[in-house]
């Protein structure tokens, strides 16, 4: 028998366990990665910093955009707001107790850097379509985060509340906020006991008529 047929072959080795190091750091980044999604809302990183990254390369080589950011800029709080519609009429600042001092100075001050992101990020010449709504979309959500009406200390509705209460409106505010909190950081579901069929979940008739890992499409009865 020839001993060489019956030998390993001296590269057998050294390639499985290749493959085996190859393999072994995917189950790691998949870790990080969902780790990563709950904390971020499912945004990537390394998407929000390309589309940046695009944003700002473009914004640098266009004068125009940058006279008008700066404009803005200088414009009195009123210039700016004046500019939206829509940051006039926002409803979380429709109670007149944000028309009171120091409250209207918050709120206006956050709805003209809001216009100011929003005219910033607008379309532009070169810029990936694709990479400005994304942008749009993100820094809105960021601003929003950044509300005062978000805010104890800076939301008159939500002191006015807690003086009438005697602070159990904030105890409660905070509860839900720990709630809120464990189950982005655990990934665990809300209490599910009340939801009860027939109760506050509605029972309708259907047919699954499509399903795959991301969506599944029902048909109700008429």
């Amino acid at each position: 028998m020839n001993d060489a047929a019956t030998r390993p072959h001296p590269n057998s080795a050294p390639e499985a366990t290749g493959q085996a190091d190859a393999m072994a750091p995917r189950s790691v980044d998949q870790k990080l990665h969902a780790t990563l999604a709950r904390l971020t809302g499912g945004i990537s990183p390394a998407a929000l910093m390309v589309a940046w990254t695009d944003w700002a390369a473009h914004a640098a080589l266009s004068p125009d955009r940058q006279r008008a950011m700066v404009s803005a800029m200088g414009a009195g709080v009123g210039t700016v707001m004046m500019s939206d519609p829509d940051a006039q009429n926002d409803p979380r600042f429709a109670d007149p107790l944000w028309q009171l001092p120091p409250y209207s100075l918050y709120r206006d001050t956050f709805l003209a850097t809001q216009t100011w992101w929003q005219q910033a990020l607008a379309p532009m010449p070169g810029l990936d379509p694709k990479h400005q709504r994304a942008l749009t979309f993100y820094a809105r959500q960021a601003l929003d985060m950044v509300s005062p009406s978000n805010f104890a200390l800076t939301n008159p509705v939500v002191l006015h509340r807690a003086l009438k209460t005697g602070n159990a409106s904030l105890a409660q505010g905070w509860q839900h906020w720990l709630d809120d909190a464990v189950t982005t950081v655990t990934g665990k579901p809300r209490d599910l006991g009340r939801f009860k069929v027939g109760q506050p979940l509605a029972i309708t008739p259907g047919d699954v008529v499509y399903q795959n890992r991301l969506v599944e499409l029902i048909r109700y009865h008429p």
